[in-house]
């Protein structure tokens, strides 16, 4: 490829890579063959504005969505086919955000029809209904992840996560270097702030365990990952901090065995 990924992930099937493009603005998809290795060319590839920043697929596998970052300021919307690999463009081509705003990455409820996106350029996160009939997304909720202590310093969001039960979210803030939690209206997946929990400087990458027990948090500047114990209603514990090196870029956990 003549340009290089800023995030990937598979469909639900597992057989497929999805990679999204800041520069020049593209996705592609690329079949995984029987040795779990990406194979090329890509079976489809679309271009679109500048600053894509994830591509993912909902639970039922039929649809993909783009966020852009600022000036984008928009979520592409296409029709995924798992058979083939292919992407159309969903007959709503695209969400608006307000200007500035900037969807960064998505992170799906795990049992309702909502989809969350941390809002890069305006510190913030914001709920979507998804519907299932069409593919479409609308916003329906969009809240500050900083506190109201009166923050005035430089801060943008970096990474939305979903508890495992759909009980809490959370996202990385770099600038007041920390993870904003919120807790989930069950039925409505609308959310309400609980608190914010200190990070390493720059806070990137976060994941939550399977089980849904500890949270880990890498960052951008020092090389550090910290973990955190999530309590019964989804709020943070700082526990230990490691060094891993730099830069730290993702993280996953995983489980393995039974």
């Amino acid at each position: 490829m003549e340009a290089d990924a800023v995030y990937v992930s598979t469909d639900r099937t597992g057989r497929y890579l999805l990679a999204a493009y800041m520069l020049p603005g593209m996705v592609t998809v690329h079949p995984i063959g029987a040795d779990g290795a990406a194979h090329g060319p890509p079976i489809a590839r679309r271009a679109m504005d500048l600053y894509a920043h994830c591509i993912a697929t909902d639970p039922s596998n039929r649809y993909a969505f783009v966020p852009h970052v600022a000036p984008t300021d928009a979520v592409y919307q296409f029709l995924f086919d798992e058979d083939t690999g292919r992407l159309t463009p969903n007959p709503a081509p695209r969400i608006e955000t307000p200007p500035g705003h900037g969807p960064r990455h998505l992170a799906f409820h795990p049992d309702l029809d909502v989809v969350y996106a941390n809002d890069e350029q305006s510190s913030s996160v914001t709920v979507y209904r998804l519907d299932t009939a069409g593919g479409a997304l609308e916003a329906a909720q969009t809240l500050s992840t900083l506190p109201g202590d009166g923050f005035a310093g430089q801060n943008s969001t970096a990474t939305v996560r979903v508890h495992p039960t759909g009980k809490a979210v959370y996202v990385s803030k770099r600038g007041h270097d920390s993870l904003a939690a919120f807790a989930v209206e069950p039925g409505t997946g609308l959310l309400s702030p609980f608190g914010n929990a200190p990070t390493e400087a720059v806070p990137r990458p976060i994941a939550v365990e399977p089980d849904g027990n500890f949270l880990f948090a890498g960052s951008d500047h020092t090389g550090r990952l910290t973990s955190y114990r999530i309590d019964a209603r989804g709020a943070l514990e700082p526990l230990e901090v490691y060094d891993v090196g730099m830069w730290v870029s993702w993280v996953l956990p995983v489980k393995l065995g039974g």
